[in-house]
């Protein structure tokens, strides 16, 4: 499997609060420490088609707006298929 990146656009952004990550040990109230993945809907052009994808990922506290750009990483053989999603 061949990989290839090229830049993307954010057109949506939900946050996923059934899915939730621990970041202490010990807490004090249930979301003490939690932290929450995002679902992202990326658009991106390559060979002159526009692709629309959607991805879960989980960035920590980044900062996640509609509109921000990210590297997309996609198969080659594939392009539909989104392997991974780097902000940038």
């Amino acid at each position: 499997m061949k990989k290839g990146n090229i830049e993307g656009t954010i057109i949506d952004a939900k946050k996923i609060w059934w899915l939730k990550i621990n970041k202490k040990q010990l807490r004090m109230t249930p979301a003490d420490g939690a932290t929450f993945p995002y679902l992202l809907k990326v658009k991106y052009t390559l060979n002159n088609l526009d692709y629309e994808k959607k991805k879960m990922v989980y960035w920590g506290d980044a900062n996640i707006n509609v509109g921000d750009k990210v590297i997309v990483t996609y198969d080659e053989e594939k392009p539909s298929k989104v392997l991974s999603l780097i902000k940038k």
